[in-house]
């Protein structure tokens, strides 16, 4: 099991808060004793809670299950050994807490609190991850200072600058697709492009795409960032990823509708399909001239 360093800190400093409560009486022998099981319980517990990948989350839930450092010195000068976490006495966190906290907090089913969370989530969208992420900084902000768990904010500064910025490249990639469509249609015959109606749908619906595209993906590009339990930082961050994608496919989609309803009026104006037939007809001269 490989523990960071930052995890590795907050094993050191609890078990340096033990030692200070342990009464000078206790001899050193039996007090250092109680230390090393103390610390083997941590870290098999840490080893048999989490998956691969440990997150500070893990280890700070570990060492507060184990009580407060002066009851853990209280029972090694009682003659007992170091107190085990029960595994039974409150929910696991499976991103990054907060309706395990909660649950514990109401005296509710942590299971019937994370339903109601994911309904509110399909129903509210982004607006629920923005109160999840708020939740827990509150959460996070009543750590010790010495127990907070590690956020990477270089990381998550990252994630939310790449998710805004690939949403502004593909808007004005769009935006000039259209501009350069329009230019070819005036220099060509002369003339701005006619009304299309139901097919120019992407010049009218494209401020809306972009807002909805930033706003569904930038609260889960924060949450990515943050140390989620179980791996799913790396998950959540595939999900914006797709949101963005999928966000493309939709310009894509508007970009190919404008450019059939330039095809349809070219039609009309032309005698309907006699012109694609003397089009097609002429496509062999054309190409041997």
């Amino acid at each position: 099991m490989q523990l960071s360093p930052d995890q590795e800190r907050f094993i050191a400093v609890y078990l340096r808060d033990v030692a200070l409560h342990i009464d000078r009486e206790v001899e050193d022998s039996r007090a250092q004793r109680g230390l090393e099981l103390l610390e083997r319980r941590i870290r098999a517990e840490i080893a048999q809670r989490t998956s691969e990948k440990i997150m500070d989350s893990d280890v700070v839930r570990v060492l507060d299950e184990l009580g407060a450092p002066e009851d853990q010195a209280r029972g090694m000068q009682a003659g007992g050994s170091a107190a085990k976490p029960k595994r039974d006495d409150g929910p696991r966190p499976v991103w990054l807490g907060v309706c395990a906290f909660w649950a514990d907090q109401l005296g509710i089913p942590v299971a019937g609190l994370r339903a109601l969370c994911f309904v509110a989530g399909l129903i509210t969208g982004p607006l629920a991850v923005s109160i999840y992420i708020a939740a827990y900084g509150v959460r996070w902000w009543g750590f010790p200072k010495d127990a907070r768990p590690i956020i990477d904010w270089v990381r998550m500064g990252w994630n939310v600058a790449t998710a805004i910025i690939i949403a502004i490249l593909l808007a004005r990639a769009g935006s000039l697709f259209l501009w350069a469509v329009d230019w070819g249609y005036e220099r060509v015959f002369d003339e701005a492009v006619p009304a299309l109606g139901q097919w120019g749908w992407i010049k009218g619906e494209a401020p809306g795409y972009y807002s909805m595209a930033v706003f569904c993906a930038v609260p889960l590009a924060v949450l990515s960032g943050l140390p989620l339990a179980n791996g799913w930082d790396y998950s959540v961050k595939r999900l914006y990823l797709a949101i963005l994608t999928l966000y493309g496919v939709m310009l894509s989609y508007g970009a190919a509708s404008y450019l059939v309803g330039i095809a349809l009026q070219l039609s009309e104006q032309s005698g309907g399909f006699n012109f694609f037939q003397e089009f097609l007809s002429d496509l062999p001269k054309n190409l041997g001239s």
